[in-house]
């Protein structure tokens, strides 16, 4: 592919190449001052459940909030199967582009024989399945790839690498702006107020990984040690210049794949290595094994992130057991469980992510509030005022969308008068 992608916020004349290195291959790898906002398709249908309906609206969310001192491209990655499959996959994969997407087909970066536990990943692998590791491919994102041929017709290639990735999923909603994060992934002043837990983690330009968890589960092995619990594979940061010495971001990807393939998973609490890290939703893939990776074998290289503020699930987390996230969707406070009163994150004190000031999110995850193109949550009774008012602005981009690509815009009836005020008229039956 020898032509840049400039069809998002694009202003060629602020780019900035960094320090570029030679590899052994007669490749230069130049890492770009670029951002990638980066999902990934897992399924076989391009709109299996909504995708379609939650890239739109991510994308929408990204270039309202987005600074517009930072270029960025949209990128989805889907499986290679998806290319090479039917009309209708056809037809929806345009509609991705139009979205404003560069479509990557993949195909795994593994051969799922070459895993040391195929059978015990294959079998419990959380929603999306042995799929969902195409996200690996987040630590290895290219812009292009151009090729010279010298005088002695050899052939030289130049990467250009994106040198910030962020990976989101479909139900996810940028919110705020996240400059203070690439500020300081760049080698600028670091913000001591960006939200981290333990509090107070700082993030510098050797970061590499920056992450939230899932505190919504954990390993019930280890119930108090938030490090067994997994990271949460909806919304994470890939700083690809963190070792600007010989800028070759290609050096992560192959290591957590070889650590893939030679590490033993066990099924239950055990998980990754029988280590622990294991016995919750997703623990054999993504979730899990990033939790091992960062905490077992690469420490000191990635950042957690205040759950409440990046990626929220809109719900009282704080403590062990599930009192508080089944309790009545009324109880706009939800209950905490009273009878186990130990934080999630192993802190003695711990924010109730339900009474986050909405101000202060960055990152919305539609999960536990439901997706909202279900249209099955009775807006009557939402559970918390943060799903309000993310199901709120999910639907804002949405018509916002079609009205900005002159598609089908709904009527807004009126007939249920909070519903429609949230809904726009898109969830009328």
């Amino acid at each position: 592919d020898n032509n840049d992608n400039n069809n998002n916020n694009n202003n060629n004349n602020t780019t900035v190449f960094l320090p570029a290195a030679l590899t052994s291959n007669n490749t230069t790898i130049v890492i770009r001052r670029r951002i990638a906002y980066t999902i990934s398709i897992t399924s076989t249908t391009c709109d299996d459940d909504g995708v379609l309906d939650g890239a739109a609206v991510l994308a929408e969310s990204i270039r309202s909030i987005s600074n517009s001192s930072n270029d960025f491209d949209l990128v989805a990655i889907v499986r290679q199967e998806l290319v090479d499959a039917t009309t209708m996959n056809h037809d929806c994969l345009a509609t991705l582009t139009r979205l404003g997407y560069i479509v990557q087909p993949k195909e795994l970066p593994f051969q799922l024989h070459d895993l040391r536990s195929a059978t015990t990943i294959s079998e419990g692998s959380g929603c999306c399945g042995i799929y969902e590791y195409l996200k690996l491919y987040a630590f290895q994102m290219i812009i292009m790839t151009t090729t010279a041929t010298d005088e002695h017709d050899d052939d030289h290639h130049t990467q250009y690498y994106y040198d910030i990735v962020v990976h989101l999923d479909a139900d996810v909603l940028l919110l705020q702006p996240l400059d203070d994060l690439f500020r300081a992934l760049r080698g600028g002043s670091t913000n001591s107020t960006i939200p981290t837990i333990p509090p107070h983690q700082r993030i510098t330009q050797e970061t590499e990984f920056i992450f939230v968890r899932e505190y919504a589960q954990h390993n019930p092995t280890y119930p108090s040690d938030r490090t067994k619990n997994g990271i949460q594979g909806a919304f994470f940061v890939v700083n690809q210049n963190s070792n600007p010495q010989h800028a070759n971001p290609n050096h992560r990807f192959q290591d957590l794949i070889q650590h893939l393939k030679e590490t033993q998973y066990y099924p239950g609490n055990r998980g990754w290595n029988g280590d622990y890290y294991g016995g919750y939703y997703g623990a054999a893939t993504i979730q899990g094994f990033f939790s091992y990776y960062y905490a077992a074998i690469i420490r000191n290289k990635a950042v957690e992130l205040d759950h409440c503020v990046y990626n929220t699930l809109g719900f009282d987390l704080r403590y062990l057991g599930f009192d508080n996230v089944n309790s009545n969707n009324k109880n706009k406070n939800a209950r905490p469980n009273t009878t186990l009163k130990t934080c999630r994150t192993g802190e003695t004190t711990c924010a109730n992510c339900a009474a986050t000031p909405l101000d202060q999110i960055h990152v919305g995850h539609l999960s536990l509030c439901y997706k909202p193109w279900w249209c099955r949550m009775n807006l009557l009774t939402l559970p918390t005022p943060v799903c309000e008012y993310m199901f709120g602005k999910w639907f804002q981009w949405r018509r916002q969308v079609d009205i900005r690509l002159a598609f089908d815009v709904p009527p807004i009836l009126g007939i249920r008068p909070l519903f429609d005020k949230v809904t726009l008229g898109y969830c009328q039956r």
